[in-house]
């Protein structure tokens, strides 16, 4: 049998020319590489409906979030990470 890790958090993102941004994560994933990773935005605000946001894992303590934000916005960004080890 397989065991999973799940790891989740939120953070806020915060616009810039770079759509880009990256976030350290307190512990390492095992098995980054074929990590799961879902994030969602968690702001309530209809100024927001057309933003989209993708996440990935770019080693084994960092999580990568690209967007298409515009500049001087910042939002909040919940995340959700499910790892097999």
């Amino acid at each position: 049998m397989f065991g999973r890790i799940i790891y989740y958090g939120s953070f806020k993102y915060a616009s810039s020319s770079n759509y880009v941004q990256e976030f350290s994560l307190q512990r390492d994933i095992e098995n980054w590489q074929n990590a799961n990773v879902i994030c969602t935005l968690r702001e309530i605000n209809q100024k927001f409906i057309d933003k989209t946001f993708s996440a990935k894992m770019t080693n084994k303590n960092i999580l990568s979030v690209r967007s298409n934000l515009f500049n001087a916005e910042t939002v909040t960004i919940s995340f959700l990470i499910i790892a097999r080890v």
